[in-house]
């Protein structure tokens, strides 16, 4: 980070200025051209974001869903096979609801980035 930026809230507004080699009233089109080819969009950097696999299997990270993959693990083991079926047929409509709910809110919050 650029010292001059780091301690610029505690100096008058004139030397902040005078420091970063600008005016009260900006810079002009030729300097601002200039600063964004060397130091480039005033930008925070973009993560990539998580893929519709990655964003369905951390559906089942809850330890609420560790505890009915266990029930339906154990009624498998004792034979329960519609109690298993039932518990697992939950947790894929509640993984598939979440994705879908999820994938949505990153597309959202994607295009709000853009404009």
């Amino acid at each position: 980070m650029n010292p001059v930026i780091n301690n610029a809230f505690n100096k008058p507004a004139e030397t902040v200025l005078q420091e970063l080699d600008s005016l009260k009233t900006g810079l002009s089109v030729d300097e601002a051209a200039k600063r964004l080819s060397r130091y480039g969009r005033n930008s925070l950097p973009q993560a990539k974001p998580p893929g519709l696999l990655l964003i369905f299997f951390s559906q089942f990270t809850s330890p609420l869903i560790y505890v009915l993959l266990a029930a339906a693990v154990l009624s498998l083991a004792i034979g329960e096979y519609s109690d298993a079926g039932f518990i697992t047929a939950v947790l894929m409509i509640n993984a598939i609801i979440g994705t879908i709910q999820e994938f949505s809110a990153q597309r959202a919050a994607t295009a709000l980035q853009q404009l």
